[in-house]
This record gives C-alpha cells, structure tokens and sequence, in this order.
C-alpha cells in the first residue's frame, strides 16, 4: 500500500511539471492547477469587417489567472461591449456564458463604418480586457 501510494504522489508531481490541466486540477484540489481568474483576455482577436457583416473568425475572451493560465473553472457571464464605437454600431449576443475558461461570441455584428474600433470584455471579479483595433467599411 505504500509503495502505490508513492507511485500516485510521484505521478501527480510529474503532471503539475507538465502543467496538465486535468490532472493538475486534481492534484491543486480542482482549480484548474494554475489560480483563480483574475482578468480576461483577447484569445481570438476581432478582424476587419464589412458594415453589416459578422466578425469572423468568432472572437473568444478567456479567464486567465495571474500565472497567464486560462481557469477552466471559470463559468461566469462574459459581456462584450464598443469602447470607442463612433459610427459604429454592435449587434448579436453580447453576453455569453464562459465555458471551461473561454466565452466565445459567435455572431457579433458590427454596422456603419469606423477605423481602429476596439471591443471590451467584462466579467464578474475578473479585470476587463480591450481587443486590438480593427476596422468596419462598407
């Protein structure tokens, strides 16, 4: 009994130096293996988009943790916002439920026109996160 006692303490060692999640996730008590979320971030970023058209690929905004480790454990509403619209407008879901860590919005729509528009993402105890810039034409 204790020379498998051993073994599992050994392999658990060995997948927190990985960095495994899953098993990193049992080993730290089920957290993810890498902290709580503390901010959000920009996994997929916005592109330049045609007026009335949907962004594409679909944007996804991840809860990461002070080690930069997306927290898989993280399944809070994620919002989704302009923060410098101008002549620019913002359609679809805009809020989504996170799901192991990341929200993906899948059918944001963006009308007028407007250069270096840039989305925001918030989420409940976690620091809001700005997208890179991109542009809405005709």
């Amino acid at each position: 009994m204790r020379v498998t006692s051993w073994v599992v303490a050994l392999l658990l060692l060995v997948a927190c130096d990985t960095n495994t999640s899953g098993i990193i996730g049992i080993a730290n008590g089920g957290g993810g293996g890498s902290g709580v979320a503390n901010h959000l971030a920009f996994t997929v970023q916005p592109t330049n988009t045609a007026n009335g058209a949907a962004i594409a690929p679909a944007v996804q905004v991840a809860a990461l943790s002070s080690s930069n480790i997306t927290d898989t454990t993280f399944t809070s509403a994620v919002s989704i916002g302009l923060s410098n619209p101008g002549g620019v407008s913002l359609g679809g879901t805009d809020t989504v439920t996170a799901v192991r860590g990341v929200a993906t919005f899948q059918n944001l729509v963006v009308s007028g026109t407007g250069t270096s528009v840039r989305l925001t993402a918030s989420g409940p105890s976690v620091t809001s996160a700005s997208s890179a810039t991109f542009n809405v034409g005709p």
